[in-house]
């Protein structure tokens, strides 16, 4: 059991997608944590949302960081911070009141956001007007 942060810098909108196996290693996973974060004032953005997109983007895998103890484990699940194709996008509001933001969401993993067997999660924060935004997925493969 692994775990593993997905991260992405200055990004809007902020889209970071984690796409599970169909089976075997890495068909499993939970998210345990997200943060998202943009300085700006200025321009709008909406509430970050963390989903399971009907769609699942395509694009260049990334290499996630490994956290905590597990020095050498490499994921089983594909991360995309950057795609040729986004995946479905669910409908935000955007607005000022969102600015400047700062959210972080942390539980135990055994009360994580579940996704398996070819399934992809998604975190998204729709942003315009200068505001650039950073973010980070933080998951357990079981």
């Amino acid at each position: 059991m692994a775990r593993f942060t997905g991260n992405a810098s200055n990004q809007a909108p902020l889209i970071i997608q984690v796409k599970s196996n169909s089976s075997g290693a890495g068909s499993y996973g939970v998210c345990f944590a997200i943060s998202v974060e943009g300085q700006s004032a200025t321009g709008s953005a909406s509430r970050p949302c963390l989903y399971r997109p009907s769609t699942p983007g395509s694009g260049t895998a990334q290499t996630p960081q490994v956290r905590g103890r597990q020095a050498g484990s490499v994921s089983s699940c594909s991360l995309i911070t950057s795609f040729t194709s986004s995946p479905s996008l669910p409908s935000v509001s955007l607005g000022a009141f969102n600015l400047p933001i700062k959210v972080s969401w942390m539980v135990d993993p055994t009360e994580g956001f579940v996704f398996m067997f070819g399934e992809a999660i998604a975190l998204y924060q729709n942003a315009s007007g200068g505001q650039l935004i950073n973010g980070a997925l933080s998951w357990e493969e079981l």
